[in-house]
């Protein structure tokens, strides 16, 4: 489908901070490679708190530095990075497997249309076919 900026997207998950925590913790805790200085640390898991869904971590190279993770937050911005990727592709896939029907292709961007308003929190209700679309937006306040 040729995704778009496909090193910009991988960019995004890479700065993704629930990513570096995987890394740090379970995949590459004995020899995580911190690409800002270019050196090896080791870190462990010092603290799980799943009161308040933190994770305190440890780095036990050169200097001790303790770094508290909120995983909501963390999960949150994995989701809405995986959201906005696949809402990418999908529009990319209707652009190009439908190139050239433009009925086709009109249908499923309505379709697009209709998840995006979903997505930003506003609902849409649909009935037969052919019966007015009713489109409820929520505005929050200032």
């Amino acid at each position: 489908m040729n995704v778009p900026d496909l090193k910009k997207m991988k960019g995004s998950f890479e700065a993704l901070q629930i990513r570096k925590l995987r890394h740090k913790l379970s995949a590459h805790s004995t020899d995580y490679l911190n690409k800002e200085t270019a050196t090896k640390e080791a870190y462990v898991p010092l603290r799980f708190d799943l009161g308040d869904r933190d994770i305190t971590a440890v780095r036990h190279t050169s200097s001790m530095h303790h770094e508290k993770v909120d995983l909501s937050k963390a999960i949150d911005a994995h989701i809405t990075i995986m959201i906005n990727v696949m809402d990418t592709i999908a529009e990319k896939a209707i652009k190009t497997l439908f190139k050239g029907h433009d009925q086709k292709q009109k249908e499923f961007t309505e379709e697009l249309s209709d998840l995006r308003i979903e997505k930003d929190g506003g609902l849409v209700f649909k009935d037969t076919e052919g019966a007015p679309k009713i489109v409820v937006t929520f505005v929050g306040s200032k």
